[in-house]
């Protein structure tokens, strides 16, 4: 029986060298450049009703496919599990960082959410009550920390701009916020299929998004006379290449390479922001920037590599596989602003005719 990823998306052969290229492609390049599209997109659209629609839009349209296709109705469970992850994942999170941009560029934002395997390792440890992390983990920890501090040291032109520094906050709680969804979603009953998830996902955070940006008056910041192209374009980018394209890359990538090769996204994505905040948007690639890039995937690195091959994680998710299995792509999906989290080696999951033992 073909695996929902080989039907969703049809190909020849699967693992060949070019699928395998442009998917890489697609969750580097088109996750890496969803920063500098919302910088766009919010020069005409209010960030919190542009993120409702972009969502919601994608998740009704994968929803609809999916029950074309044949797919079960979700369960009112489900439902409600996807209203948790949409809110912490889409509304804090992704909702988050497009407010931050409106104050801070989008190469600082990225490097902000390139915290987020950080903020995993201790929520598994302090939360979770997980084993105390490795040695070179806290180093890793503490490299990071230290990137953060040197990152957000104010410009001269901003130092002593109030909204500056709440958007640096705005942006942490945004790691935060997508880290404590992304374990939450593995306690939560969640479809078996990871599209139907994700769909239900985008719908719910959708909806809340939009409600929150009518309450809080975005509407009325609407102005049809002032709306550009570059700003339609760029939400258009963010609904069928962020949400739909690159998503179903990632998914594929899941089921066709090693789970060490697909995490090097969690290093790249926030490395393809910067560059693209430079080189297209024209933001300044201080030294400051520079040196905080290069602690922080230095700390990213190696939390990733720690976390794909140590033996008592493997033999911890062995044990959970299907859970985590679905709360990872479900995260993936969410992370379409950003890098999702470090996914699961995919052979740790059943596949049909194997056994798998601890």
């Amino acid at each position: 029986m073909r695996s929902l990823t080989t039907r969703f998306l049809p190909h020849r052969k699967p693992s060949s060298f070019v699928m395998r290229t442009a998917a890489f492609a697609a969750v580097y390049l088109i996750w890496g450049s969803t920063f500098l599209a919302i910088h766009y997109a919010i020069e005409s659209y209010p960030p919190f009703l542009m993120l409702g629609v972009r969502f919601g839009l994608a998740g009704a349209l994968m929803y609809g496919v999916l029950r074309y296709r044949g797919h079960v109705k979700p369960s009112r469970s489900h439902m409600r599990s996807s209203i948790w992850m949409g809110v912490l994942l889409l509304f804090v999170g992704t909702g988050s960082i497009a407010w931050a941009e409106a104050y801070i560029p989008t190469g600082l934002a990225a490097m902000l959410i390139a915290t987020v395997p950080m903020w995993v390792v201790l929520l598994e440890w302090l939360w979770l009550k997980g084993p105390k992390p490795a040695p070179r983990i806290l180093f890793a920890l503490g490299t990071g920390l230290v990137g953060v501090a040197v990152v957000v040291q104010p410009p001269a032109q901003v130092a002593g701009d109030i909204s500056y520094f709440v958007a640096i906050g705005v942006s942490l709680l945004a790691a935060f916020s997508w880290s404590f969804g992304s374990l939450l979603g593995r306690k939560m009953e969640l479809p078996e299929s990871p599209f139907m998830g994700a769909a239900l996902q985008m719908m719910a955070g959708g909806v809340v998004l939009s409600l929150f940006g009518i309450i809080t008056g975005e509407l009325s910041r609407i102005s049809l006379s002032s709306i550009t192209l570059t700003s339609s374009m760029a939400v258009l980018y963010l609904l069928l290449f962020g949400s739909l394209v690159a998503f179903s890359a990632y998914v594929w990538l899941m089921h066709h390479v090693s789970a060490s090769r697909l995490s090097t996204h969690a290093f790249v994505n926030p490395i393809v922001a910067v560059l693209m905040g430079t080189l297209v948007a024209g933001e300044a690639l201080t030294i400051r920037i520079g040196i905080s890039g290069v602690l922080l995937v230095t700390a990213v690195v190696v939390i990733v590599g720690a976390g794909t091959h140590s033996p008592a994680r493997i033999r911890s998710r062995l044990k959970r596989r299907f859970a985590i299995h679905r709360s990872d792509v479900l995260m993936a999906a969410s992370l379409s602003d950003s890098h999702p989290p470090v996914p699961r080696n995919r052979h740790l999951h059943p596949q049909p005719g194997r056994k798998h033992s601890d």
